[in-house]
């Protein structure tokens, strides 16, 4: 029995955040190969690495093998100590049964209702370069109803098969680590039936570059949600920025994060027809100090839907909450 112990930094202050038994086991590989190709839940190309990672204790690859070996399993809750999520076999086993086709991949997981893989960002790279899109697989979920997923920014964005997505039934979306681009816009206008939606906002100096910059277009994110086919369902938002710095590990320090720029305005935001939960940073909503005017962040009055129940808002951007 091993004990494996994660560490985090956590303002200048290491705490013991998980401890985790391994127990290895002598695993019969040629079994869990059998296994592997019969349930189809993994390249084969990819079947050798696995199972190594999978003897080596190594639980983002066990995680996979249970989905992939549960026809009933209804909800997966990751949290992954990892900056990126680490999700690169999930991924990848999930995009492997949607390639088999649609209505096989619908039958095979047709009681996934609740996925939430969450992450943070106590590490930077090499870990942030494993992710890929190939997690949106999820969005093909035939009964999918909460999904929380980390999606990196990158200039150009394909869905995991030819066909579009259509998580009809999906109505509790968290996003992270993705930003108010191009990519925001394309997820969004698959969700028809969103109740509630998690932008998790995110600036990390050295991650997703050049695509994630230091400029937060509040245009860009208001008018993403609005013109999503959700905006008349959605009575929940919550847009949760967040400022983080590459870490030296040879000395355990981080830059202090550059300052955001924050352009043009939340204001369609009031164009929610039926919005009555609202979650908003206070620099989102007063801008960088110039003064309030109709046409800037400042004017908070022009940015509440008209069906607005209850507003909270927050502090500015924190640096240690991913």
């Amino acid at each position: 029995m091993l004990m494996h112990t994660a560490w985090a930094l956590d303002n200048c202050r290491v705490k013991l955040v998980e401890v985790v038994p391994v127990q290895l086991a002598n695993l019969d590989a040629q079994k869990l190969r059998s296994s592997l190709v019969t349930a189809e839940c993994v390249p084969p190309e990819a079947i050798d690495e696995w199972i190594e990672v999978i003897e080596a204790g190594n639980a983002e690859s066990i995680v996979p093998l249970i989905v992939g070996l549960a026809p009933r399993i209804a909800e997966i809750d990751f949290a992954c100590f990892r900056a990126s999520g680490k999700w690169e076999f999930l991924a990848r086993m999930f995009k492997q049964n949607i390639s088999l086709g649609l209505e096989k991949y619908s039958s095979r997981f047709m009681y996934l209702r609740h996925v939430r893989l969450k992450s943070n960002l106590h590490e930077n790279s090499p870990y942030h370069s494993a992710d890929t899109a190939d997690i949106l697989s999820l969005d093909y979920l035939p009964n999918i109803t909460y999904l929380a997923i980390s999606i990196p920014s990158r200039g150009r964005f394909t869905w995991p098969m030819a066909a579009t997505a259509s998580p009809t039934r999906l109505s509790f979306l968290k996003l992270y680590r993705i930003r108010e681009h191009r990519v925001l816009r394309t997820i969004l206008a698959v969700c028809p039936a969103l109740e509630s939606f998690r932008f998790k906002w995110l600036h990390h100096s050295g991650l997703d570059q050049p695509y994630n910059s230091r400029v937060a277009d509040l245009d860009e994110i208001a008018s993403a949600i609005v013109s999503a086919p959700c905006n008349e369902t959605l009575k929940d938002l919550k847009i949760d920025p967040t400022c983080k710095a590459e870490r030296n590990f040879d000395t355990w320090s981080e830059a202090q994060p550059p300052p955001v720029v924050i352009r043009e305005s939340l204001q369609a935001l009031s164009q929610l027809p039926n919005t009555g939960l609202l979650w908003l940073p206070w620099v989102l909503l007063v801008g960088m100090g110039r003064g309030p005017s109709p046409f800037s962040p400042g004017f908070i009055a022009n940015v509440l839907p008209r069906s607005i129940e209850e507003v909270t808002i927050a502090d500015d951007f924190p640096t240690s909450d991913y």
